[in-house]
């Protein structure tokens, strides 16, 4: 009696373990494509007019470099921008209440 009950306990556990543990690949996967087209929407803008500019004659090194440094900057920023809404609101800690 009190065996079989813990076996079907067990196996409750397991499998909602296992619907998290998809629902938690699930929503990474989304991330990923998400943070991937917010990646290419970010980059791609800004890039048209230089390699416009560029193909169109003088100071293409000029144009590249700009490039390049540009595109650092904003891949800084734009991970200190992922990491700040990392957690949910709810889940953020309260400062107000530490003092």
């Amino acid at each position: 009696g009190q065996v079989s009950g813990l076996k079907e306990a067990l196996d409750k556990q397991r499998e909602a373990t296992v619907a998290l543990a998809r629902d938690l690949a699930a929503a990474r996967a989304d991330n990923d494509k998400l943070r991937a087209e917010r990646r290419s929407a970010q980059i791609e803008p800004p890039l048209k007019p230089h390699s416009g500019r560029a193909s169109a004659g003088t100071g293409e090194m000029k144009a590249v470099s700009q490039k390049t440094a540009r595109s650092k900057v904003r891949k800084s920023s734009r991970v200190i921008r992922v990491r700040s809404i990392a957690l949910p609101f709810s889940l953020r800690p309260t400062h107000s209440t530490l003092d």
